[in-house]
C-alpha cells in the first residue's frame, strides 16, 4: 500500500482574501483525502444505535505500536454532525469504535476520540423486556484481596472489569446487582455482577458514557442462558419443582 498521496497543487494567492481562500482550499483538499484510499466508509450513530449517518472519515493512528494505542483512535470527519455522536462503525473493519471526548472542531475537520469495543454486551431490558445488546469497551481491573488465618496467609483474586457503555433511558435504570454474562464461547461462561455505577466521569455536554464496575459472580444454569449470554433470562423454579424453567421476561 502506498504511504503517500500527491494532493493537487496550491492556488496562487492574490486576490487580498488569503485567509479565505486557504480556508477554501484547506477544507477542498481534506474531502479530497477523504475520498482517498486515506478514508474509509463510516455509520455514525447515537446513543442507542440508531438514526445511522453514513458518511466517510480518516481513523489515525491505525499502526499501533502498544496494546494502549492500539484500542485507541482519532477519528476525523469533514462535517460536524453536532455532539451526539456515540459509535463509529468502521464498515472495511466491522469494528465499532465507542466516542469518549467532546467533538473538537476547526474551519477544516471534526475530531472525536474512541475506544475499540472489545465485545457486545446482552441483557434483558429494563424497559422493552426484550433481550438487548450493546457494543462496549471494557478494561480488566482485577485487584487481589489477602488475609491470615492460622498461620497461613492466602490471597484471593477478584475479578473485575470497567464496562463503557452510553447513558440512555435504557441504561440509566440499570443499577447495583444486575447481572451480565462476558466470555467467549465455553460450557460455562463467567457471570459478572454490578457493583458501582460512574455517571460523572465521563460526561461531555450532550455526551455521557457510564463506567461500570462489575465484579465476578457464579454462573447459574438455572437462571442464565448461555447460548444467548443473557444472565438472568429464567425465572427461578420454586422449590421442589422439577420442570424446566420458564423464559424469565
Amino acid at each position: 500500500m502506498k504511504d503517500w498521496y500527491l494532493m493537487r497543487k496550491p492556488p496562487v494567492y492574490s486576490s487580498g482574501f488569503e485567509s479565505e481562500e486557504f480556508e477554501y482550499y484547506a477544507k477542498d483538499g481534506f474531502k479530497e483525502a477523504l475520498n482517498s484510499f486515506l478514508g474509509t466508509d463510516v455509520i455514525l450513530y447515537d446513543n442507542q444505535l440508531q438514526n445511522g449517518i453514513e458518511t466517510r472519515a480518516i481513523i489515525q493512528n491505525a499502526s499501533a505500536d502498544s496494546y494502549t494505542s492500539a484500542v485507541n483512535r482519532q477519528i476525523l470527519l469533514d462535517i460536524d454532525f453536532g455532539d451526539g455522536i456515540y459509535y463509529v462503525y468502521d464498515k472495511s473493519q466491522d469494528i465499532y469504535w465507542i466516542v469518549n471526548s467532546p467533538v473538537s472542531r476547526n474551519k477544516i475537520y471534526s475530531k472525536v476520540s474512541a475506544w475499540y469495543c472489545k465485545l457486545w454486551l446482552k441483557f434483558i431490558s429494563p424497559l422493552s423486556q426484550a433481550v438487548v445488546s450493546y457494543p462496549v469497551y471494557t478494561i480488566n481491573s482485577t485487584q487481589y484481596n489477602s488475609g491470615e488465618t492460622s498461620n497461613q496467609k492466602f490471597t484471593i483474586g477478584s475479578a473485575q472489569h470497567l464496562i463503557y457503555i452510553p447513558y440512555n433511558e435504557e441504561t440509566a435504570l440499570i443499577d447495583n446487582g444486575f447481572r451480565f454474562l462476558m466470555d467467549q464461547p465455553t460450557p460455562i461462561p463467567n457471570a459478572y455482577r454490578l457493583t458501582q455505577v460512574d455517571s460523572t466521569s465521563f460526561l461531555y455536554k450532550n455526551i455521557s458514557l457510564l463506567q461500570w464496575t462489575v465484579m465476578e459472580d457464579q454462573f447459574s444454569p438455572v437462571r442464565d442462558n448461555k447460548d444467548l449470554m443473557v444472565a438472568d433470562y429464567y425465572k427461578e423454579p420454586e422449590t421442589g419443582g422439577t420442570k424446566d424453567p420458564d423464559i424469565f421476561w
